[in-house]
């Protein structure tokens, strides 16, 4: 697993988009210096990232009048296109959560739907394509025979629900595909709750949410770096269990990754991490990588071991 970590322009967007005036202006003026056009900048995987232009011009609006006028339009469109697809996304949520409620179905909004309505000031700031629930094991046909009304599908072992919208949301029965990643068994148990639309749904919490987050952003090709801003954020809510971090991290072999993540956000967005924690993720992620070799040394020595004599070439015609 390895991060992609942000370049120095992309980090003073961040700063930009997590910080408040003066601050967040600073910053801004400063990345603006490191970019040619300001509006390819926004988007460009190298020094922006146009999942954050929403939390951006939030950040920013008290001094908008200062903005350059085509950036301020387009954060102010940006932010008014993720405002609609937000509320078209809540409506299809709210439907497909009562539907699997009314099948006796709980599930737990994961992914960065939960970072959306859980650490974020409005979920419109947060973008998202799609809505992520988890159901309990083996509930994933129970789950399709009760969206049976909307258009189905199984892939890889998640159900793609697509409501008459268009909106895309996910159903999943395990929180990382990858067999070898667990996570903790009560999960759900100490999920918070949240609304979307009018309806009542449990949400990762902090500690599980961030987790999460750093796993998923090794693991995807291009992650960009909206996933900081998630990290930084569930952090800024103060409800982190630190604990629950720990012990998360290390059922889904992610300690590693998570650590690598903390330290860069407390290096470059003055992120306050417990050492502590950061202690428990380094022994953590050290018996990670001992394991990880000591399969690999498990692999290579079956394959050099001698085959049974009646295997073996004698050398005779």
């Amino acid at each position: 697993m390895r991060l992609h970590l942000p370049t120095a322009s992309q980090t003073l967007l961040l700063r930009a988009a997590l910080g408040t005036s003066p601050a967040s202006d600073t910053a801004f003026n400063s990345w603006l210096r490191t970019v040619s056009d300001p509006l390819a900048g926004l988007v460009d995987p190298v020094s922006g990232d146009r999942r954050l232009l929403a939390l951006l011009y939030d950040s920013l609006r008290s001094e908008e009048s200062a903005l350059p006028t085509t950036v301020r339009s387009r954060l102010r469109a940006a932010t008014a296109h993720e405002e609609l697809r937000a509320d078209v996304l809540a409506q299809a949520g709210e439907e497909i959560v009562t539907e699997l409620d009314m099948a006796g179905i709980s599930p737990t909004l994961v992914g960065g739907g939960a970072v959306a309505y859980r650490a974020y000031t409005s979920p419109a700031l947060r973008h998202c394509d799609s809505l992520d629930l988890l159901v309990a094991p083996g509930q994933l046909g129970a789950a399709r025979a009760a969206l049976a009304s909307f258009s189905c599908n199984v892939d890889g072992g998640r159900l793609l629900v697509v409501h008459p919208s268009g909106s895309r949301v996910t159903v999943l029965d395990r929180l990382y595909l990858d067999p070898r990643r667990g996570c903790p068994a009560d999960l759900g148990r100490r999920a918070f709750a949240v609304t979307i639309g009018r309806a009542s749904v449990g949400t990762l919490s902090p500690a599980d949410s961030l987790v999460e987050m750093c796993a998923s952003a090794s693991f995807t090709v291009a992650p960009g770096i909206s996933w900081l801003a998630d990290c930084a954020l569930l952090i800024a809510t103060d409800e982190v269990d630190w604990q629950q971090v720990t012990e998360h991290a290390a059922c889904a072999r992610a300690a590693r990754v998570t650590n690598r993540a903390l330290e860069w956000l407390a290096a470059h967005l003055d992120v306050t991490v417990p050492r502590p924690a950061q202690r428990a993720l380094r022994r953590t992620g050290s018996r990670e990588v001992t394991r990880r070799i000591l399969g690999a040394a498990r692999v290579g020595s079956t394959r050099l071991r001698p085959r049974p004599d009646s295997l073996q070439d004698t050398g005779d015609d």
